[in-house]
């Protein structure tokens, strides 16, 4: 994921491509899987009040998708000083409490450990105003750690309802665009930045809809 954010920061690659580029993240998850059956994770999806399902073809295949979804709902959800790494803290605390209450193993409760206390030393740095910015190369890596720990550590449906806000935001984005693109290639911004520093809706009917637009409608945040 990392390659491929330096890729897309080094050529400009049209929206369509980061997409299909992060489904290869995911091949790491899933030829470790396929070379020690049980160890890595199983194709059975526990679903809370529901039970397991068994998928020995879908769920594989779903890895390489689910990775490149995280990896690009959190690349696409930084419009703000610290948005990314302190939503994606919270994710990860979240998580590692859950793995906590239900006894996960040792690797899944150390893995969220790390990525959260990583993004809390990041967010010193990175709240307003900030002074380290992530760009593609962290963003698209910490999204691609968000799915391939939910594989690992076997938090597939909890791992969704914690970056909700982040699907939400793409889906809010991709609705009003209908089609894949870079946010440097918009005519219109959804935001505009303020005489004190503060970040606005810009009232454009043009502009993507974001969930910045629609948490902020008139009021200004710190950018």
């Amino acid at each position: 994921a990392a390659l491929v954010g330096a890729v897309d920061d080094r050529l400009k690659l049209r929206g369509i491509f980061k997409p299909l580029l992060t489904l290869l993240c995911g091949l790491p998850v899933l030829i470790l899987g396929l070379a020690f059956p049980g160890q890595v994770y199983t194709s059975t999806l526990h679903v809370p009040l529901f039970g397991g399902y068994h998928l020995p073809v879908i769920y594989p295949l779903t890895i390489l998708v689910a990775v490149s979804v995280t990896s690009n709902t959190v690349n696409m959800l930084d419009p703000l000083n610290g948005s990314m790494a302190g939503g994606i803290s919270i994710v990860a605390g979240g998580l590692l409490i859950g793995s906590l209450l239900v006894g996960a193993g040792s690797t899944s409760i150390f893995l969220y450990a790390s990525l959260m206390f990583s993004l809390l030393g990041f967010l010193y740095y990175n709240r307003f105003p900030a002074r380290a910015f992530a760009g593609n190369v962290s963003q698209l890596s910490i999204g691609a750690s968000v799915g391939a720990l939910a594989i690992l550590g076997r938090t597939e449906i909890a791992s969704i309802v914690a970056i909700f806000p982040n699907i939400q935001n793409s889906f809010f984005f991709l609705s009003r665009i209908r089609r894949f693109t870079e946010h440097r290639e918009l005519t219109s911004k959804p935001t505009k930045l303020l005489p004190d520093g503060r970040l606005a809706d810009s009232e454009d009917p043009r502009a993507p809809l974001t969930l910045v637009m629609r948490s902020y409608p008139r009021y200004g945040c710190s950018s």
